[in-house]
């Protein structure tokens, strides 16, 4: 018997965990930046036996960009726990970032991006309930197995639109751990992500700024197995922000932060919580999920001009 269910973590906070869904978003922002995500999924979830508890997930995610070299490199961790099942994976990603021109007052710019790494999976078979005792399926102990994993994509950034499509666990992975018969197989998973940054009030001391977004995530192999979230975030004068998302057929989010800081020239703290309310599911779900996010982006400037760093060309008249 063959059963599908989800692999990759989801998040409600999407847009604030874009290296973790797609590898050309490394460095896109040009600066050296830091972020932690925790998610408890269906918080305060009761087994019917056991300890269990709720699934719960936590993503570092490392990255810089450099102008000059038109790079950007990424570096990210996952612990994803779900009842016996514990996902772990680390990733190097590359980013090669393609100029295309000033849009709007900005300079708009097309990344491609791979990664690669290791993705590894533990089971605490003594955790299982076997209906046959005998079933030479369950094994005992905590086990575990570890596969490399690859992903591409590409991205596009500029002050107003941003988007990406992207493919992890391009080379399908099979854990069985040693137990033929119990092959559970890490599939392919697309991402297709967009967003778009609306202006109200320009020229006013507060102004306000809209960015409605989605994300598609499907599997190629199952046209059928999609979903979708789609939400849109207010942000008062770069400081404050605020939204709403939907995730199909599941539940509905609030989304809540600040950024301690907003010069572009300083470093930026950000701190976000979302809550998820879910109404679809509940005779098997908890209904409430919880989400905290922090970001600290350090702001790297390079300069093609001498004359911008050299003392001799700043004293000429």
């Amino acid at each position: 018997m063959a059963l599908q269910a989800q692999q990759d973590a989801q998040f409600s906070q999407y847009m604030f965990n874009q290296l973790f869904i797609n590898p050309a978003y490394a460095g896109v922002d040009g600066k050296l930046s830091f972020s932690l995500i925790h998610r408890t999924q269906w918080a305060g979830l009761n087994p019917t036996f056991d300890n269990g508890g709720s699934p719960n997930t936590q993503v570092l995610s490392i990255g810089y960009g450099n102008k000059r070299f038109r790079s950007g490199v990424g570096l990210h961790f996952v612990n994803d726990m779900i009842g016996p099942l514990i996902n772990r994976e680390a990733q190097l990603s590359y980013a090669y970032h393609v100029p295309l021109g000033s849009r709007n007052g900005s300079d708009a710019k097309l990344s491609i991006g791979v990664r690669g790494g290791i993705y590894s999976q533990t089971i605490d078979f003594d955790q299982f309930r076997a209906l046959d005792p005998d079933d030479r399926l369950i094994q005992s102990g905590v086990l575990s197995q570890t596969n490399s994993d690859m992903a591409a994509g590409i991205y596009y950034h500029s002050n107003t639109f941003f988007g990406g499509l992207s493919m992890s666990h391009i080379l399908p992975q099979r854990f069985d751990f040693g137990q033929e018969g119990s092959e559970g197989v890490l599939a392919n998973n697309v991402y297709l992500l967009a967003g778009y940054n609306i202006s109200v009030g320009n020229g006013l001391k507060r102004n306000l700024t809209i960015t409605p977004s989605i994300l598609v995530k499907a599997i190629p192999t199952n046209l059928s197995g999609y979903s979708f979230d789609v939400g849109a975030i207010a942000t008062l004068n770069d400081k404050f922000f605020g939204g709403i998302s939907y995730r199909q057929e599941e539940s509905a989010s609030i989304i809540l932060g600040v950024r301690l800081n907003k010069d572009v020239k300083k470093p930026t703290l950000q701190i976000a919580y979302g809550f998820d309310y879910v109404f679809i599911g509940q005779d098997a779900k908890s209904p409430t999920s919880h989400e905290i996010s922090v970001s600290y982006k350090i702001p790297l400037f390079y300069h093609e001009d001498p004359k911008a760093n050299t003392p001799r060309y700043n004293n000429v008249k």
